[in-house]
């Protein structure tokens, strides 16, 4: 967290399952963090992990836009950059070096992998191999701020100070059919430092959807849309929201048991 910062981010979840499905496991003598596919809701649970690399060294409280500056420092350029790293178990970074982590919980806990650091970056990688071109929403919480890359590209980037809560941020993304290289970086301020990331299926979309319209987060809920989330996940009173070029449109049966998210959607999609 940085409670250096006076802007804060508050997020709360108003409609999320408590329970978290778990990750398959890897085949036996994997060297790398490597997925066959990705299962929906299922979050990631093997990583190649880096870390800790200092943002600034000497000051217990740097300023927003200093810590700004190493957000956007790139701290891989020996070994080929944020671009096009392709890294390997003890692979090093000065002191720092790749260690294959395999998890038994959601969350990644970075500061107990690196050790606690305040002000401090950490790298996750993993290789995900499709076996057809594949688009979906990635949910993805940090603490705090959190970039993403696909293959080279920059995905996904928020300069946030939060601490973590599951699907915080949704992202569309292409996977191309074949192998994909997903690279994650956390900026951690002080305190908890911590991620987690997943391909969202259905329950989880529909947790997002009404997380994100009672936030008021507009990207979010237009990108669910985009993939037709259904609040009900399917159920015999569902509610589909969908977009149009001109206006938002909401069908639902007369009886719908969410009438809020449709007053929410109505104000957010027609803002």
């Amino acid at each position: 967290m940085f409670p250096c910062i006076t802007k804060t981010c508050v997020v709360v979840i108003l409609a999320a399952s408590t329970s978290l499905p778990e990750a398959p496991e890897a085949g036996e003598g994997t060297a790398v963090a490597c997925y066959a596919g990705l299962a929906p809701d299922i979050f990631m649970m093997r990583w190649l992990v880096c870390g800790p690399f200092p943002v600034l060294e000497g000051q217990q409280k740097p300023e927003e836009a200093l810590l700004r500056q190493a957000f956007d420092r790139d701290f891989l350029t020996e070994q080929g950059g944020e671009n096009g790293i392709q890294p390997s178990v003890g692979m090093a970074h000065g002191p720092c070096r790749w260690q294959l982590v395999s998890l038994s919980r959601a969350t990644v806990d970075l500061a107990g992998l690196c050790g606690p650091k305040d002000f401090a970056v950490a790298y996750l990688w993993a290789e995900i191999d499709m076996p057809a071109e594949t688009k979906g929403l990635l949910g993805v919480g940090s603490d705090d701020a959190v970039k993403l890359w696909l293959n080279g590209h920059l995905l996904h980037e928020n300069w946030a100070f939060r601490g973590l809560l599951k699907d915080q941020d949704v992202v569309p993304v292409t996977f191309p059919k074949g192998r994909n290289r997903l690279l994650a970086k956390i900026q951690n301020g002080t305190s908890s430092w911590e991620f987690c990331c997943r391909l969202l299926g259905p329950a989880a979309m529909r947790d997002a959807l009404l997380s994100a319209a009672g936030k008021g987060n507009k990207d979010a809920v237009k990108a669910l849309l985009g993939d037709k989330a259904d609040v009900n996940n399917g159920g015999p009173r569902a509610i589909l929201l969908c977009t149009r070029p001109s206006a938002a449109a909401v069908r639902r049966p007369s009886s719908c048991c969410f009438p809020w998210v449709r007053r929410s959607m109505r104000r957010l999609l027609m803002a």
